[in-house]
């Protein structure tokens, strides 16, 4: 699904990649931990388009997509989550994935069209909310939960695209929380639960990549 072959970056003198082969099949799950600094969030923003390698090569689904922009690598389905929250506050949690699945659907492209009364959007909705456990805060405004809740929308933000790998970049201390325990997504069989972790041994900071997540199902 996803493979990097030799992938090396430099910033003038410091090199923050060196060689990074690294292959991701359908089904599953990596997760590359660090400290801060290590290098994680070049890579990620290598996988995804948003700085270009010195050298080496990146394949989607047995496409070599290493010179593709942002975009073009998204419409080939590489979607990613940020580790800092990009969301629509003053929208609800149902509005915010409606128009990602919107623009996976190529739904609403008319000036005056509303793409979430498209009975497929407005499924595609309930299933992604199903899966992040977001069925109860459908209808309340972003601005208004949680940070947990938000990083939950994140990943259904990413689901809602049904894409064909997802990157998810997570931070030190940045787990979704309930109780006395962090939690991290993980991806299977095209579902997504949570997986409670206690707080010790929590690493600086991680990435996962989820390979062949295909459509959403419950």
């Amino acid at each position: 699904m996803l493979e990097t072959r030799n992938l090396t970056k430099s910033f003038g003198p410091i090199q923050v990649t060196k060689g990074v082969s690294l292959k991701l099949e359908k089904g599953e799950r990596r997760v590359i931990l660090g400290p801060n600094g290590a290098g994680k969030t070049t890579l990620f923003n290598q996988l995804v388009g948003e700085i270009t390698p010195n050298s080496g090569t990146i394949h989607l689904d047995g496409a070599d997509v290493t010179g593709l922009r942002v975009a073009d690598r998204a419409r080939r389905g590489l979607s990613r989550s940020y580790q800092k929250n990009t969301l629509f506050d003053g929208l609800t949690i149902r509005e915010n994935l409606g128009l990602a699945a919107a623009v996976a659907l190529g739904k609403g492209q008319g000036l005056w069209s509303d793409p979430l009364q498209s009975p497929e959007v407005r499924e595609t909705v309930r299933e992604v909310a199903a899966q992040v456990d977001l069925a109860p805060y459908l209808d309340a405004r972003v601005d208004a939960v949680s940070y947990g809740i938000r990083r939950q929308l994140e990943v259904g933000i990413a689901l809602a695209t049904r894409p064909k790998v997802i990157l998810h970049r997570t931070g030190h201390g940045s787990g979704l929380r309930r109780g006395r325990h962090h939690h991290r997504p993980e991806l299977r069989r095209g579902g997504l639960r949570r997986v409670a972790r206690g707080r010790q041994g929590q690493p600086a900071s991680e990435g996962h990549l989820f390979g062949g997540v295909g459509r959403c199902s419950t």
